[in-house]
């Protein structure tokens, strides 16, 4: 399992994530391979994070740009 192979979308990862999940479930799934899979998950989630963050950039940017809403923190 390659662990820093870039998925092709943010789709993509997210799919392999949840498979990555039913893995680590499985009881027949033996610790070196557990290891694997964390890190491969590990990556994924980091991939995931990165695009979302970019897309709120992008969409901030947009709304700034075009004064759309006035932008609120959610807490």
């Amino acid at each position: 399992m390659k662990n820093n192979k870039k998925p092709k979308n943010f789709e993509d990862a997210l799919n392999e994530l949840e498979k990555l999940s039913e893995m680590i479930q499985n009881d027949s799934t033996k610790l070196e391979q557990m290891v694997e899979i964390f890190e491969r998950g590990t990556y994924l989630s980091k991939y995931c994070k990165n695009k979302l963050e970019d897309i709120d950039e992008k969409i901030s940017l947009l709304v700034k740009e075009n004064n759309i809403i006035e932008e609120k923190e959610i807490s």
